[in-house]
């Protein structure tokens, strides 16, 4: 069985006496095995192995073994000692996932540095089940069921499929010398537990438990694939797309059985969570055009009949730029503007556009301050009798969301009060009056 599941293998991913191959090995039974099937295959594959330190010359005599049969086989081996494993103080459970990452970042140097096709890990079915079980007893989705995947990128698992027996089986039939854990004995880890408590007793009462267990997977895969690809199928045929905002058509919905459910798997790759998506559900079936949700790459903008997903970071609210008065031109924003002191009968008040705009010269001091919008700005606009209208509001008269609204730019005068914001608002401050007799002119250039 384990022969003739690393065969095919082999073969699915056209693997070459050429490919570099990197084998993370643990000097365990797995490891040795999967080492033995690509000696087996005439390849030469390159060994990782990583000591933790935790199991003190034990930790040591793994290393040792695995440089050994490198050595033997004339293989390269590649080790990684983590010194800060041996004081370590952090939770059990929390200890397992560092080392986890510490492990597959040092696959991905190897693999940056070396340029290897395949990192092979030796992970098994019972390695599945484990997997599964733990997911089970966690507030976990339906995708997590899946287990551990047999491809992800360059990281294969040729013999997923095989159980724990069969490769000891193997092991000992070939005579493979291997080290054992001492560690995989204690259940102060969450998965050891599992194995030992769980899984042992199931197979003992049960004994093609996982036989059944690995028909049940395969069934539980094929319905996760059909359920992706229908999710995917229903977003494409429900969007548009232009530039960098996605329209996602909301007429279909409700067609289908938990359209709430279904709202979110096509979210979740914009970065919504699932209070988000209840909270827009919410918001769709009350009718609040115009709703807005942040994530943490993308706005979602709830319309009549759909919603408007906008990628992209917002512009920083910090960046500014100061225009002296000797500045003739400025560019902000993506735009340029252009400063001009002329007499007052120059100026035509009533053709005066909103991509001008007209202080009284000898009023307004220099240096002014561009900027972009900021949550809580106001600005005395004409009209308004000495007071202040919210920004924010002016934009959203003008019909704008949140993201457009922090890509505004914003002059101020000197004192840091807002005197002018193109396209949208013209400041009170320092107008044109009779007796005015300079004006300075300000216009976006290109109007």
């Amino acid at each position: 069985m384990v022969q003739s599941t690393f065969d095919k293998w082999l073969s699915k991913h056209k693997v070459k006496k050429s490919s570099k191959i990197l084998l993370a090995c643990s000097g365990g039974m797995d490891s040795m095995a999967l080492a033995q099937l690509l000696l087996n295959a005439g390849l030469e594959p390159s060994l990782a192995h990583v000591n933790y330190h935790l199991r003190g010359q034990d930790a040591v005599a793994d290393q040792e073994f695995v440089e050994q049969f490198a050595q033997q086989h004339q293989l390269n081996c590649h080790v990684k000692e983590v010194e800060s494993f041996k004081k370590a103080s952090t939770p059990i459970s929390n200890l397992q996932e560092k080392a986890r990452n510490i492990r597959y970042d040092f696959f991905r140097e190897l693999v940056k540095t070396h340029a290897f096709e395949f990192v092979l890990t030796a992970h098994h079915l019972n390695d599945q089940l484990e997997t599964l079980l733990f997911q089970l007893g966690r507030k976990t989705y339906l995708q997590a069921l899946s287990g551990i995947p047999k491809t992800i990128n360059n990281i294969h698992r040729p013999l997923l499929n095989c159980s724990r027996d069969e490769i000891e089986q193997f092991v000992t039939e070939h005579g493979i010398k291997f080290r054992e854990d001492s560690s995989n004995k204690s259940n102060k880890y969450t998965r050891n537990t599992f194995r030992n408590e769980v899984i042992k007793p199931l197979e003992n009462a049960f004994p093609k438990f996982l036989d059944q267990f690995k028909v049940s997977k395969k069934h539980i895969d094929d319905g996760i694939e059909l359920y992706s690809h229908f999710i995917q199928a229903f977003y494409k045929n429900n969007r548009t797309i232009q530039e960098e905002k996605t329209t996602f058509s909301l007429s279909q919905i409700n067609q289908f059985p938990n359209p709430e459910f279904l709202l979110y798997k096509v979210l979740y790759p914009f970065g919504v969570n699932r209070d988000q998506n209840n909270q827009l559900f919410e918001a769709i079936n009350k009718g609040s055009i115009g709703a807005e949700f942040l994530t943490e790459s993308h706005t979602i903008i709830l319309r009549k009949d759909s919603l408007d997903i906008i990628e992209g970071k917002n512009k920083s609210l910090d960046q500014t730029k100061a225009w002296s008065i000797d500045q003739k031109e400025c560019s902000f924003a993506g735009k340029s503007y252009t400063q001009q002191a002329c007499p007052t009968e120059q100026i035509n008040f009533k053709s005066l556009k909103k991509q001008s705009a007209a202080f009284d010269a000898k009023q307004l001091k220099f240096p002014l301050t561009w900027r972009y919008y900021q949550v809580g700005d106001q600005i005395q606009a004409f009209g308004m009798k000495g007071k202040k209208k919210l920004v924010k509001k002016v934009l959203s008269e003008a019909g704008l969301n949140r993201i457009e609204k922090n890509q505004v730019a914003i002059l101020m005068d000197q004192n840091g009060q807002i005197i002018w914001i193109p396209n949208y608002a013209h400041s009170n401050l320092y107008a044109v009056s009779e007796n005015t007799q300079s004006i300075m002119y300000i216009t976006t250039k290109g109007s």
